[in-house]
């Protein structure tokens, strides 16, 4: 009989201490705000992305015919166009009065390829674009200060993912904008991809400063209106002090 209740007892002490040490695991989980809290000198105060598309109208040999020359709908059965989805990310990020930015760039670029691609670019500007499809990318950002905030934007273009696309006369009057897919009968989850990178920004003490991102790029209603202009939540994107 004593050795029943000895082994019940046991039986009971590590089922409390198993509880207890499941409660303080939980509660560790829930009240851990360390990766939600902003922390430095610099902080998102707004994030934009714009997604459009490029459209040049080529000949049945892949050429694009110059403007000055270009046909009308009414002279031809119909119309040949390579397609280039293209999005901007303009980040907006303040600053603590006496503390600047000595150098800001990106890095740690991971990307989940769409299925209609030919050549993924991120850049700055158009003369210094960087081909996705390499390793170890580090892009530089021009710093643009206005008031007590940065403003920073990046480029991310899916270059030519319609090639030679064909759009009858007949069909429907042809947009050169977001809807050129719906006439082409592409989705939205045929050029969606997801993207990551490190926004870096080492201030003038030394400290580095890091701010993760992760978007999924365009909208449907780039599909939809033609263009897509959203507002991310800038709550989502923290900047942590290493």
């Amino acid at each position: 009989m004593d050795k029943k209740i000895k082994k019940e007892k046991f039986l009971i002490v590590n089922i409390i201490l198993f509880s207890i040490v499941i409660a303080v695991i939980i509660s560790i989980y829930l009240l851990d705000t360390t990766s939600k809290i902003n922390q430095g000198s610099f902080r998102l105060n707004d994030l934009v992305t714009y997604s459009t598309v490029t459209i040049d109208e080529v000949d049945i040999y892949g050429n694009i015919i110059d403007e000055k020359n270009e046909p009308k709908v009414s002279d031809i059965g119909a119309k040949n166009f390579n397609v280039s989805q293209n999005n901007n990310i303009t980040m907006y990020i303040a600053k603590d009065n006496e503390m600047t930015a000595k150098e800001i760039y990106i890095n740690n670029i991971k990307l989940n390829y769409p299925k209609l691609t030919e050549n993924m670019y991120i850049y700055i500007d158009e003369l210094n674009k960087f081909n996705l499809n390499k390793k170890d990318i580090i892009v530089s950002l021009d710093k643009e200060e206005i008031d007590t905030q940065y403003v920073i934007r990046l480029n991310i273009d899916n270059s030519n993912c319609i090639k030679t696309a064909n759009i009858l006369k007949d069909k429907t009057e042809i947009k050169f904008d977001g809807t050129i897919f719906n006439l082409s009968n592409i989705k939205i989850s045929d050029i969606q991809f997801k993207i990551s990178f490190d926004l870096n920004i080492l201030d003038v003490k030394g400290k580095l400063n890091i701010c993760k991102f992760k978007l999924i790029l365009p909208n449907e209603l780039l599909i939809k209106n033609g263009i897509s202009i959203i507002k991310e939540d800038v709550k989502n994107f923290p900047f942590k002090v290493k």
